[in-house]
């Protein structure tokens, strides 16, 4: 019925180098890559040492059934111990074009990959140091799933069978009024645990691959031998999968897919046993549970290769496809598995919402383009208690005390989505075998829009009901079969892709404007004047209605539309709190159509991400670095090339033993203190004027006991230009806001550094004393390094580094009980130096940096100014290059070369450095008014070799960096134009 948006309005800038670069090689602007493990993933949820990982298009050429061939992929595999490197789909081709007739992007699984690792490394530092490759699309764990079914232990279970009475089963299926008994030519895929081949009321019911008799050949070519009957793909041993051609079950701990099967499509009006919904649609079952495994609730197998279920229903000829399975892993490939079987091969996937019986996304059932259905009673509409709800579920269909066939030829009664979905995907056999349509997503729009109102008391209603309160959440109805291929046909029509904004620097607070579009495509019948409205259900008083309608009018079948032109328009009120969620409900009527769709946005957050480099970090609005809130929680950390090297992080200002202000780990273990409050949001300026991206923000130590009365204004700035591309820095304008002076004042960053994740606790610190930088390295091979080096020079600096362990290897001991990492502590860290940490080992341990400068004495009114960079690197050299690029690009730009010229013509002022030039040129010029400026540079030919703009220029100066490393070495000229004034000059590049 509706599937939701979460979008959390941030700052993100993004740029992701590929292999290691060359001087002349520039990454291209793409969004980062990293992966954290969910909080709601356990080690039960995916297979251990194995990841599933896409690679990017444009490295295709070196890519092959077996081996990617790249020099830092393959030391990342040997790094880890790889024993296993194959293509998912090694028979599948890339998609011959992008998009079909409405625009839906076809999937290309012509470049997944799975891999299998030995090395004890933790599987999601792994996946990032495959992301660090810059070769990966999307890298994740190879997750698996529970079957969402049990068994009650109701003795008289057997005997309620009202479930097809509920949905109108008979009824639909008789002939005389205008029902459908399903064709065998609409195939049911079954994937699941397996099924019960030789079960007399199933046997008759599986289509057959006549191109592939059992004979030892492979005879269709489909890379499957004697795949007759269905297929194995999860084979006898769950630790060593290898499938085979027999998907028959060979015990009680599978028989799900056996009663799964009998949902969809048992034998019916045959004389034997129960009917199934699908009447005549044929099954093809696909066994994606092991033989042996008894792992899961109630010593049933998982399923370990759903996806690769799906696929291959998809590949053999199944029009619907149902997964009685899911949990809570999501991820990208799994999504690429859905569009390939609804977009590449038109094919319908049903899916179970779960049995958690709470409101949370279940998977695969939440993904894009899937079918979800929840469970209600099989006597009345009430939702089942253990049926999952939420804004994703598209249909509720009986899903309790269902009396189908198990293994060994028996019947049982089962409870579970696991039934809801199949009895729907039989439904849907019967809708699609009587109206043959030509867009499988059009069989599932049909059955919603005949659903039965399950929420209040009507004329579809068969009783009164309980629903009330789960408004939205169980889809748009109760499946009603008869009304399925009896009623008139409706428009159905799908809002999707939605895209939300303030036409600024998508950091919507407080103040700004939201604007709302989407697309809005239509499966089923034309409409006649379609109107979308949109509404704030939940947290409405945060938003002003600016414009809250939309009219589309004739939407034809399959066609789509936006409303790009007439954008929903919403203000974000004053008093709005920071991080306020907003449940924006879009309800599409046409005549007595109706159907809603449901969007959640996070506004008004008080941190912001920066991610533009080939280093990432988070900052807040309250003085941490790194996440917005402990336990790492919204946020970045502190990531290199998607490695995360940083557990926590903040600034820390004291000015003696009693007195220090900070937001990191306090003196009671588990709790950090909370000194800092903001004042003004962090936010992006736009446009930047002294790096590539500014961010500025305001907090005070009003919550610290005692307060120092400090009054902070903070800024970060950020590079993408070759060399400065490893660090982020961070500056901070200290004001005495009090009436008394603050003396020996030292203040610095904090941060536990766990660089490389997987041996954290194998860290050593160090200090450079010339460069004034503390870092943390890995002991591991080829470990990487991270530290904060001073930039301000008005005082001293100082590191020192903790042994964080046991007794404090003879520094400070931040784990005693009694204080931990007390104010006394963290005034001795800030105030005094100890360069080595981790020495204690061989291998190192576990290592908490601080990096200060000091002592300041600041009198009632006055400010000082600090300034620090974060750094990573590969190596203690590469560390070093990075500090001093920092510092020189923290010092401003050194005296203009010899022959630069200061142009004051027209009152651009126009700088223009360094001449000659390497890789980057820098246009500096000021502004009178806001404009939009353009510089050309052209050959000695006259020929435009570039063209770099810059719109909406503040008043006053402005900078623009040229990348000319793709330019000859020679002469050009430059011309930069402001729209009314043109001053133009000879520069030489010379790399």
């Amino acid at each position: 019925m509706k599937k939701t948006s979460l979008l959390t309005i941030g700052i993100s800038a993004c740029l992701l180098f590929g292999n290691s670069l060359s001087a002349q090689q520039v990454a291209p602007l793409k969004a980062r890559k990293q992966f954290v493990m969910p909080s709601n993933i356990s080690s039960k949820n995916y297979l251990s040492n194995t990841i599933i990982f896409k690679l990017k298009p444009e490295f295709r050429g070196i890519s092959s059934v077996k081996e990617v061939n790249d020099a830092k992929f393959n030391q990342v595999l040997s790094y880890i111990g790889s024993n296993k490197l194959e293509k998912k789909f090694p028979r599948h081709a890339a998609p011959e074009k992008q998009y079909n007739e409405l625009h839906q992007k076809f999937a290309d699984l012509s470049l997944i990959y799975e891999l299998k690792y030995t090395n004890a490394y933790d599987l999601s530092f792994v996946i990032n140091q495959l992301y660090a490759t810059g070769l990966m699309e999307y890298a994740e764990p190879h997750y698996i799933y529970e079957l969402s079914a049990f068994t009650p232990n109701d003795p008289s279970i057997s005997n309620q069978s009202g479930f097809l009475a509920r949905i109108r089963a008979t009824a639909a299926w008789d002939l005389a009024l205008g029902g459908s008994q399903g064709t065998a030519s609409v195939v049911i895929g079954i994937v699941d645990s397996g099924t019960d081949l030789d079960h007399p009321d199933l046997v008759t019911q599986f289509t057959h691959n006549n191109a592939d008799p059992v004979n030892g050949l492979d005879d269709d070519n489909d890379g499957y031998i004697d795949n007759y009957t269905g297929w194995d793909l999860a084979g006898a041993n769950y630790s060593v999968v290898v499938g085979d051609n027999n998907a028959t079950i060979m015990g009680a701990n599978n028989d799900h897919g056996s009663h799964v099967s009998g949902c969809a499509a048992a034998a019916t009006n045959n004389g034997v046993g129960v009917a199934g919904v699908g009447f005549n649609c044929k099954l093809l079952p696909v066994k994606c549970g092991a033989d042996n495994d008894t792992r899961g609730t109630g010593g049933v197998g998982y399923i370990i290769t759903g996806y690769e279920g799906i696929t291959y229903a998809a590949d053999h000829g199944a029009k619907i496809i149902n997964c009685s399975w899911g949990g809570p892993g999501g991820g990208t490939y799994g999504q690429d598995i859905i569009t390939y079987a609804t977009i590449n091969k038109n094919c319908l996937v049903v899916a179970a919402a779960g049995n958690t019986g709470i409101d949370e996304q279940n998977f695969p059932s939440s993904f894009k383009y899937v079918l979800c259905v929840a469970a209600t009673n099989s006597t009345n509409d009430s939702k089942a208690t253990f049926s999952t709800y939420n804004y994703d579920v598209d249909i509720s269909s009986p899903g309790k005390g269902i009396y189908e066939t198990i293994y060994n030829n028996n019947y049982a009664s089962l409870d579970g989505t696991s039934m809801a979905s199949p009895i729907t995907a039989g439904g849907a056999g019967l809708v699609q075998s009587k109206f043959n349509y030509s867009n499988a997503l059009q069989i599932g729009q049909r059955l919603k829009q005949t659903s039965d109102n399950h929420y209040v008391t009507g004329p579809n209603v068969l009783s009164p009901n309980f629903n009330s309160s789960l408004q939205n959440k169980l889809g748009k109805g109760r499946m009603n079969l008869q009304r399925a291929l009896t009623d008139a046909a409706s428009p159905s029509v799908v809002f999707s892709n939605e895209s939300i904004v303030d036409h600024n620097d998508n950091a919507i607070v407080i103040g700004d404007s939201l604007f709302i579009t989407g697309d809005f495509t239509n499966y089923l019948n034309a409409t006649t004047n379609l109107v979308a409205t949109i509404t704030a259900t939940v947290g409405g008083a945060y938003v002003t209605s600016i414009d809250n309608s939309t009219t589309l009018g004739v939407v034809n079948t399959l066609s789509t539309v936006n409303n790009n032109t007439d954008p929903f328009k919403f203000k974000i009120n004053a008093g709005t709190p920071q991080n306020a969620k907003i449940t924006f409900v879009v309800t599409l009527t046409d005549g007595t159509y109706t159907d809603k769709y449901f969007i959640t946005v996070i506004v008004n957050v008080d941190y912001i991400n920066i991610d533009i480099n080939d280093v990432a970090t988070t900052i807040t609005s309250k003085g941490k670095l790194g996440y917005n809130n402990d336990g790492q929680v919204q946020g970045l950390g502190f990531t290199y090339f998607g490695n995360n090297l940083m557990y926590e992080g903040s600034l820390m200002i004291g000015t003696s033993a009693t007195s220090v202000s900070d937001a990191f780990r306090g003196s009671t273990s588990g709790t950090a203190d909370v000194d800092f409050q903001s004042s003004v949001v962090v936010k992006r300026t736009v446009p930047a004027l002294f790096s590539e991206f500014d961010a500025h923000g305001r907090f005070n130590d009003a919550l610290a006991s005692p307060t120092q009365n400090l009054d902070v204004s903070h800024s970060a700035y950020a590079w993408t230009t070759l060399g400065n591309r490893k660090y982020v820095i961070v500056e901070y304008v200290m004001k005495n806001s009090g009436t008394t002076p603050l003396t020996n004042l030292y203040a610095g960053i904090v941060s536990d550094w766990d660089v490389d994740a997987s041996t954290a606790s194998a860290n050593k610190g160090d200090y450079d004393a010339t460069r004034k930088l503390g870092y943390v390295y890995s002991t591991a091979t080829a470990g990487l390094y991270a530290g904060t080096k001073v930039l301000s020079s008005t005082a001293p600096a100082l590191c020192y580094n903790i042994d964080n362990i046991a007794g404090g290897a003879g520094g400070i001991d931040v784990n005693d009980a009694t204080n931990y990492y007390g104010t006394g502590d963290k005034y001795t860290s800030l105030s005094t130096n100890r360069f080595q940490a981790g020495t204690g080992a061989t291998a190192g341990g576990d290592i908490i940096g601080v990096v200060s400068t000091g002592p300041y004495n600041i009198n009632a009114g006055d400010s000082v100014k600090v300034a620090f960079a974060l750094i990573a690197g590969d190596d203690l050299l590469d560390m070093q290059n990075s500090a001093d690029s920092a510092q020189v690009h923290y010092d401003g730009p050194p005296p203009l070369p010899t022959g630069v010229k200061t142009i004051t013509a027209n009152d651009i002022n126009l700088v223009v450095y360094p001449n000659p030039a390497g890789n980057d040129l820098n246009f500096i010029f000021n502004s009178t008014k806001s404009e939009n400026v353009e510089i050309v540079l052209s050959n000695m030919l006259g020929q435009t070799m570039l063209t770099v703009k810059k719109n909406n220029t503040s008043i006053g100066m402005n900078s623009i960096n040229a990348d000319v490393s793709g330019l000859p070495n020679g002469t050009y000229f430059y011309r930069i134009n402001n729209g009314s004034k043109t001053v133009s000059g000879k520069v030489q590049i010379n790399k």
